[in-house]
């Protein structure tokens, strides 16, 4: 099945946080849902899936 996303080590570090080396694909067809504690890094996550915060290393793939 084709992925619509794909997220491999993805890192971005803020003043006193950081995503580090998150990874994971999500397939055409199913539904997603980010769950954690407040900070867990869920909206900075989005933010760089959608392009609005640059990412420091890692790379991400949406559509193709």
């Amino acid at each position: 099945m084709e992925n619509i996303m794909e997220v491999n080590g993805v890192s971005k570090r803020l003043k006193d946080f950081q995503l580090s080396n998150i990874s994971f694909d999500f397939k055409k067809g199913y539904i997603m849902g980010l769950i954690g504690p407040n900070g867990a890094g869920k909206s900075t996550l989005i933010r760089c899936l959608m392009d609005l915060a640059k990412i420091d290393s890692g790379e991400i793939n949406l559509f193709g």
